[in-house]
């Protein structure tokens, strides 16, 4: 939880489940779900916890155990679900999409779709304004979220992966990664070239070069 002092665990018997983090206690069940519960959350303020089943996700008061709202119309079994910063958008990723959710009125305001494998986890960045999704396709992808454009996506094949340390601002990894760019200005664009750049990596450079500066920066075909 954001104070520390509770734990949440969600699995298989279709229930999650609050404990006290000193006396190990449980405080609380959640239930109402028609299968395994591979995603839970607590929201900033530590008052709302979010789960999420085969194809719903719930919205809870973390006091009562009440039922607030669900969330449906997902394309498969939720894996992963998060609060935005400031706790007014929800995020989700179902089969191989994210979904953006308004938290008051239960309204889907945007999807975001790309991956070719089934999702595995998101995140809003810091400051709400960027949305990072990784899928079973060995990509992660950065996406707006205010317009749903996907920034950049980064691959890791076969045996490599990649690491992002927020603290430390800086990418990890073994093996030989690919990332492909988007100009965020169109008009940016070289005459007859893509807007989708790509460029390749040793993952062992990764924490020397660039971290996720704003794309507007890059200029990958300037002579």
């Amino acid at each position: 939880s954001p104070e520390g002092k509770r734990i949440l665990t969600a699995g298989s018997d279709s229930t999650a489940r609050l404990w006290d983090a000193e006396s190990g206690k449980e405080i609380r069940r959640f239930e109402c779900h028609s299968g395994w519960i591979l995603a839970c959350a607590f929201s900033p303020e530590g008052k709302r916890i979010l789960t999420g089943d085969n194809s719903t996700a719930s919205l809870w008061d973390a006091e009562s155990g009440k039922e607030i709202r669900r969330f449906e119309c997902h394309s498969g079994r939720i894996r992963a679900c998060v609060f935005s910063p400031e706790g007014k958008r929800i995020l989700t990723g179902s089969g191989r999409t994210a979904s953006l959710w308004d938290a008051e009125s239960g309204k889907e305001i945007r999807r975001f779709e790309g991956h070719s494998g089934e999702l595995n986890a998101c995140a809003f960045s810091p400051e709400g304004k960027r949305i990072l999704t990784a899928g079973s396709d060995s990509t992660a992808r950065l996406w707006d979220a205010n317009s749903g454009v996907e920034f950049f996506a980064r691959s890791a094949a076969g045996n490599s992966w990649v690491l992002w340390s927020q603290s430390e601002g800086l990418w990890d990894g073994e093996g030989e990664l690919t990332e492909w760019l988007r100009y965020e200005d169109a008009d940016e664009v070289p005459s007859g070239k893509p807007d989708w750049v790509p460029r390749h990596w040793l993952a062992a450079d990764l924490p020397d070069l660039r971290g996720l500066m704003p794309l507007s920066q890059i200029k990958p075909y300037s002579e």
